[in-house]
């Protein structure tokens, strides 16, 4: 059994019981399914034309429509793979060491036709170009980490930090995942809204912060200074 064989026998067997989520009334997606990952794999290229060319057993116009018009739902296969590890997780003792990591990425993308592609920040290349931004959750344990749930950014009616907020409500609130806390870097920390709203529903967070956030260690209030006669207020 050569690399690829050995490849392809282990991915049937991973997509055995995910095989449900491809399947419609009328068509089986698996086949596809498992070709599309494949190539995602060992291809030199992720495109439908490259992986077709090298995997030799489907076509682009298959794979291209599996991703495009293909009659899965791709929320409900995250929802069962973040469920699946965290009960993972479980098993392996981690349920009172599992944190949820949120992270943004961003990847450079020519043309106008891909959905989400616009002129945008791409931590990629550092600087603001055509690319597809998406938001990332991921659950961590121990030494055991998954990507778990995913969001593209697709205009300013929806900015990263309500995508990252919306990935935590699923998480936490929808599928009831009982991470102990939520940590992300300074680009959500400095958001006071959503600080507050993660203390509003009791939920730790780590969260980092530019070295010009103010901080207070007391409960801040803001008030009127009162007004003393013949002194003049700052």
């Amino acid at each position: 059994m050569n690399n690829f064989q050995l490849i392809e026998s282990r991915l049937l067997q991973f997509l055995l019981s995910f095989t449900f989520y491809f399947k419609s009334k009328t068509k089986d997606g698996t086949a596809n399914a498992s070709s599309y990952l494949k190539g995602l794999m060992v291809c030199r290229r992720r495109n439908c034309q490259v992986m077709a060319q090298e995997l030799q057993n489907t076509s682009q116009q298959c794979l291209h429509h599996f991703i495009t018009v293909g009659k899965w739902c791709y929320s409900k296969l995250m929802d069962k793979i973040t469920l699946d590890f965290w009960h993972l997780l479980q098993r392996c003792g981690q349920e009172d060491d599992t944190c949820f990591i949120v992270d943004d990425s961003g990847n450079p993308k020519k043309g106008k036709l891909s959905v989400g592609v616009k002129r945008q920040y791409c931590g990629q290349l550092g600087k603001t170009d055509n690319s597809k931004v998406g938001v990332f959750g991921a659950l961590c344990g121990g030494s055991l980490v998954n990507l778990v749930q995913a969001r593209l950014s697709l205009g300013p009616e929806a900015t990263k930090i309500d995508l990252a907020k919306e990935i935590i409500d699923h998480v936490v609130l929808k599928l009831k995942v009982k991470v102990k806390w939520v940590c992300f870097d300074a680009f959500y920390g400095r958001d006071a809204n959503l600080l507050c709203y993660l203390i509003k529903i009791g939920l730790p967070f780590v969260a980092d912060v530019h070295e010009s956030h103010g901080i207070w260690l007391e409960a801040f209030q803001m008030r009127v200074p009162v007004s003393v006669p013949g002194e003049r207020v700052a």
